[in-house]
């Protein structure tokens, strides 16, 4: 579970790591074959028992897989480039919705995840350019002069065809292990950007929702204020009204104060819904 969430939300340090033990593994390999003549790694050992021109297929079929792997991160790139484009309309977005948003929580929720969006397509871009670039990712492993060489001073043509074997053996396991290292900077640059795409994503969910209870606050304040405003309207109309069974009636009898009282009651009502907390 750890594994998978690392994958998810840091892909490069597990491209790193793998990529370290790539390198790790092709050193040792070396090492092991400058050392004894007759070794034969478990991926080796396979092209034991097979003839030249079999041998010599499976290694072009690890060249191919390589050309592949690299049309593949020609896309990335290409993805990256509809990205940027994206992302810059995006930030113009942001860099305006400053005065549209009253939240600041809001609206730092959003500041980070532009952020990461940011980092996720920049390091994705890097990746990208990487796979075809570095150096180390467009070594190829095949016969040299001095192989040639020394499989021309051999006079026996099974010895020839042998050891011709154990060089395209060798070398395709070599080149196998490269094909690995420019996939991991493949698959880690889709991770990136698909990271990215999620981010941009959320941002666009958050801004819509946002707004949504935004706008929705907005009218339920303004219907506030005109029922706020049409109680006010009552109790300047009430109190006209007392104020005229005052005026007109001298004698206040009973039945004006009656009405006076029933009044009276009617604006505490009044007051009573525009106080909050108050039991009406």
């Amino acid at each position: 579970m750890l594994y998978r969430l690392i994958d998810w939300f840091f892909p490069l340090i597990l491209m790193v790591k793998a990529n370290k033990k790539l390198n790790k593994d092709i050193e040792t390999l070396k090492l092991e074959v400058s050392n004894d003549d007759n070794y034969l790694s478990d991926y080796m050992n396979a092209f034991k028992n097979i003839k030249k021109e079999e041998a010599l297929k499976l290694f072009d079929k690890v060249l191919t897989h390589r050309k592949t792997i690299e049309d593949k991160a020609k896309s990335n790139i290409l993805i990256v480039t509809v990205s940027v484009t994206v992302i810059l309309g995006l930030s113009n977005y942001f860099f305006g919705i400053k005065d549209k948003l009253n939240s600041n929580s809001v609206l730092l929720i959003l500041g980070i995840l532009f952020s990461f969006c940011l980092i996720y397509l920049t390091i994705g871009a890097i990746l990208s350019i990487a796979s075809l670039n570095a150096g180390e990712l467009k070594e190829t492993y095949d016969l040299s002069e001095t192989d040639y060489e020394y499989l021309g001073l051999l006079n026996d043509d099974d010895e020839k065809e042998k050891e011709t074997i154990f060089f395209l053996s060798f070398y395709s396991e070599l080149n196998t292990k490269i094909n690995l290292k420019i996939n991991n900077y493949v698959s880690s640059t889709y991770s990136f950007l698909r990271n990215s795409l999620i981010t941009l994503c959320i941002i666009g969910v958050v801004s819509c929702i946002t707004y949504s209870f935004q706008d929705k606050k907005e009218n339920g304040l303004e219907t506030k204020l005109v029922e706020q405003k049409n109680e006010l309207h009552n109790i300047n109309s009430n109190l006209e009204e007392i104020g005229n069974n005052i005026k007109g009636d001298k004698q206040k009898d009973e039945e004006n104060n009656k009405k006076i009282l029933t009044l009276l009651d009617e604006i505490k009502v009044i007051f009573d819904n525009l106080i909050p907390g108050e039991p009406q």
